[in-house]
């Protein structure tokens, strides 16, 4: 279904769009929880790129993928690569104020 959705969303809004990157992102959360970790970190990162060319690099929902992407990296034992990314995150989230 999710994999649909994310044909349709692009099919209907083109595959840069900020519908797209959520729904590639809530793929990747799936993927997470099934263990197909290569899959999902290509997925976060596809979200990332999209997040960033539509709603710039400190946008908080650009925020929710890098925390998403830091927590798969901090299951797998990249420590360095996760705190890298939570450094971002909490920079945006910062810069962003409030929800």
């Amino acid at each position: 279904m999710l994999k649909r959705s994310i044909m349709v969303t692009a099919m209907a809004y083109g595959p840069e769009h900020p519908d797209v990157a959520q729904a590639l992102n809530n793929l990747a959360v799936l993927y997470t929880r099934q263990g197909r970790n290569a899959d999902a970190e290509r997925l976060f990162k596809q979200s990332v790129t999209t997040y960033e060319k539509t709603l710039g690099p400190n946008h908080p929902d650009l925020a929710d993928v890098l925390d998403n992407l830091a927590g798969l990296f901090r299951d797998e034992g990249r420590t360095a690569d996760a705190q890298q990314i939570l450094k971002r995150s909490m920079a945006i989230r910062k810069t962003a104020g409030p929800v």
